[in-house]
């Protein structure tokens, strides 16, 4: 999964709703690395600053990893 870490005003604006100053009409959430759960982890961009994604932590079907993602929802919080 594509984030952007630290700051949703590294998203693309375009991607972020209008109070962010973009013109996305999707919300943007956020959650704390240490709260993605042993399944998921952040791994940084190398080639883009300011993007990493949420990877699965081992190989793992596509249904783990949106089961290890769902059960991180509870943590979400819109900003």
């Amino acid at each position: 999964m594509s984030v952007s870490p630290d700051d949703a005003l590294n998203l693309p604006y375009f991607r972020r709703p209008p109070a962010l100053g973009g013109t996305s009409k999707d919300p943007v959430w956020q959650i704390s690395e240490a709260d993605l759960g042993p399944n998921l982890c952040y791994r940084a961009d190398p080639a883009r600053p300011g993007h990493g994604f949420v990877e699965p932590i081992r190989p793992m079907t596509l249904a783990e990893y949106q089961q290890a993602l769902a059960q991180t929802r509870r943590l979400w919080q819109k900003i």
